[in-house]
């Protein structure tokens, strides 16, 4: 019972976000192409150890991970795939959570923390589709936490799983070296890891990965290996920023308002609140500055990456929205502190009232998800594999 008091808003943030994600795929999970390319190259290792997509190309554009635990799943990894994802969802809410409790002070802030993450639409987003990005986000949650507890002692068993885990991570998807040079960058400036363990951590980190590109390369006709090219092959290309401003903002303002309102608010809102921190001579939490760092270097990273569509940005930059909420959360509790108790109470108060833009969202997104999942026609049409039906149309036949 104490623990349960003591965790009690962990639960109902848990509870919340599993329902919602249970919901959204309770037909069936969201199928786009990269959904497809994984449960392709899953069924062909599953059946002759080789990852190849539908058509019967190589699986080299994506690192293999992912495809290699769908395999796991057995012919029911279509509709399997989900619980793999609420599995996840449930060990990123503990991880950011957990940190939660340990750099916010208010008690208030740390109940609307779990319980804004459990709603966010970014994280709804990414356990709804048959994505990479679950895996990879639950293993960012364990690394950020691993981070924590180095930086507050930096013990050599830490310091060991941090790099396990980030080798793990590259091998889930490409961009994560991105995050390996930020969390690399955070040892050398936040830690006491020094320069060259920094360094270190960074090469056994992205060995594997480095591995599998070389591998690769051998498929790619002399060209640079695809996944390469998606992350170094584009630089001069016009860049995403404002897709990522676009993806961003909306966290916090509603997207129906033209981007170059919401965009010019939101960086005019970071200035203002970076001169107010500055004049009143605030600091913010020790950790904070780590997580900055980690998703700040991702986001410049991806800035060199290939042009893609605002949809795709929504979801890559999704991977960091934990990150960043935390960082919210600590920008406004430092804030807080900076005005009266009447003021503080005023400032909750419109924060509550806030909170029904990203719960109506997210809302609004989960029915749209599971009205077209559940559409009798969705996976074939998706898939384009007549085998691949919904549970509900077979149990019917068999009536």
């Amino acid at each position: 019972m104490k623990l349960i008091k003591a965790h009690w808003y962990l639960l109902v943030a848990v509870i919340i976000a599993v329902a919602l994600q249970l919901y959204s795929t309770q037909c069936a999970p969201g199928i786009t192409y990269d959904s497809n390319q994984y449960l392709a190259s899953a069924k062909s290792f599953a059946k002759n150890y080789t990852l190849l997509h539908a058509d019967g190309t190589s699986h080299i554009d994506h690192v293999p991970l992912y495809s290699l635990i769908l395999s796991l799943l057995g012919e029911h990894r279509l509709q399997l795939s989900k619980y793999l994802n609420t599995i996840c969802l449930v060990s990123i809410l503990w991880s950011f959570i957990y940190l939660c409790r340990q750099t916010l002070p208010n008690y208030a802030s740390k109940i609307l923390f779990a319980l804004s993450l459990a709603i966010a639409t970014p994280l709804q987003l990414i356990h709804h589709f048959i994505w990479s990005e679950p895996l990879f986000v639950a293993l960012i949650g364990w690394l950020v936490v691993l981070l924590y507890k180095y930086q507050c002692r930096p013990q050599v068993g830490y310091y060991r799983a941090i790099i396990v885990i980030s080798f793990i991570m590259c091998l889930q998807r490409n961009p994560g070296v991105f995050l390996v040079t930020g969390i690399a960058l955070s040892l050398w400036l936040f830690t006491k890891a020094g320069f060259w363990r920094a360094v270190l951590y960074g090469v056994l980190a992205v060995s594997g990965w480095v591995i599998w590109t070389l591998v690769g390369m051998q498929t790619a006709k002399g060209g640079l290996h695809p996944a390469a090219y998606n992350i170094f092959g584009n630089i001069l290309v016009k860049q995403n920023l404002d897709h990522y401003l676009n993806a961003v903002s909306a966290w916090f303002i509603p997207v129906t308002v033209p981007l170059w309102v919401r965009g010019s608010v939101f960086i005019a809102g970071i200035f203002v609140v970076m001169w107010w921190m500055k004049k009143r001579q605030l600091k913010l939490e020790n950790f904070t500055p780590v997580l900055l760092v980690v998703a700040g270097v991702y986001i410049v990273f991806l800035q060199l990456t290939e042009r893609i569509s605002f949809h795709e940005t929504e979801r890559y930059v999704a991977v960091v929205f934990p990150l960043l909420w935390g960082v919210f959360f600590q920008v406004y509790y430092t804030l807080s502190q900076s005005f009266s108790s009447t003021k503080q109470w005023l400032m909750n108060i419109l924060l509550v009232l806030w909170l029904s833009y990203p719960l109506l969202r997210t809302a609004k997104n989960i029915h749209l998800w599971q009205k077209r999942a559940c559409q009798p026609t969705y996976i074939r049409q998706q898939t384009n594999d007549p085998k691949m039906i919904f549970y509900n149309e077979t149990n019917k036949d068999k009536k």
